[in-house]
């Protein structure tokens, strides 16, 4: 039994994150989880002592079955965390692979931006433009700029290219979804949408050509409201880097009350395309 029991024990486990686990008696243990719930570990001390060291990832399960007194009491106290989710496999350390971001602006938010990325290991392209060879795009506009964007989501479109964008409108500041083409939304589709939501389109519209044609500098943020907007760019970019699935969302974040909403941005079907390859009205 005690074989079959070890057998289906990973190499390496750990608690999920958040959850804590600490001494209640003698012979028991309490399991904090990152919902709040508390959960009790029953056992001799000698096998809880060597529980704590797996859920630790301190001592793999099969040396920490070689060293107890008792390797059943372990290994059944182990297979049952493990089935009810309480006990998890640690994961492999991963790299990223390498990742080249052209970084489109030349701003405080941007530079912000590719420190991120400079530490979590990408490489950074500044001062690229939308056809300098890379894995992916960032924008950090300051105000909305309309006309440059409905530009650059067909020129990544066409180049299959992920662009990640972020961008001030009134007193929010709003990042992405990440453009992942034919995955995630473009700025197309949230620009549509946007135009939907408005009370006043007429009168949005105009102001985005404004916006175009003078290009007013906005008031940036600070320096820690600039670390908190380049680390929800980077995340996004981080996440697809590592391969991981990218949900199209776009965060609005309002940094004077430290609040962020998430809007999903579903994207809609393409417009149909002229004999000469370009969108019609």
């Amino acid at each position: 039994m005690h074989s079959q029991a070890q057998s289906k024990i990973s190499p390496l486990l750990q608690l999920p994150p958040g959850a804590l686990l600490f001494p209640e008696q003698e012979r028991t243990l309490l399991l904090r989880t990152a919902s709040d719930d508390f959960i009790r570990v029953h056992g001799s001390p000698e096998t809880l002592a060597l529980f704590r060291a797996v859920a630790s990832s301190t001592l793999t399960p099969e040396h920490a079955l070689a060293a107890a007194a008792d390797p059943g009491e372990l290994a059944d106290l182990i297979t049952a965390c493990q089935r009810e989710g309480v006990l998890l496999p640690r994961p492999e350390p991963t790299s990223l692979p390498t990742v080249a971001v052209g970084v489109l602006d030349t701003n405080p938010l941007a530079e912000a931006t590719a420190a991120v990325l400079t530490a979590a290991g990408l490489t950074v392209l500044p001062g690229a433009t939308a056809d300098l060879p890379c894995d992916l795009l960032l924008s950090c506009a300051g105000w909305l700029p309309d006309s440059d964007w409905l530009a650059l989501a067909e020129r990544c479109l066409q180049l299959g290219r992920p662009w990640q964008m972020a961008y001030a409108e009134g007193d929010c500041w709003y990042i992405g979804p990440l453009l992942v083409p034919g995955i995630t939304a473009s700025y197309r589709d949230v620009r549509l949408r946007r135009l939907a939501a408005a009370d006043r389109p007429e009168e949005l519209l105009r102001c985005w050509q404004w916006l175009a044609a003078e290009r007013p500098a906005p008031t940036w943020p600070d320096a820690a409201g600039r670390a908190m907007l380049a680390g929800i760019i980077a995340q996004d970019i981080l996440t697809w880097a590592r391969g991981e699935p990218v949900a199209s969302i776009q965060h609005a974040v309002h940094l004077a009350s430290l609040t962020i909403e998430h809007h999903p941005v579903l994207p809609l079907p393409l417009p149909p395309r002229t004999p000469h390859g370009e969108a019609s009205a």
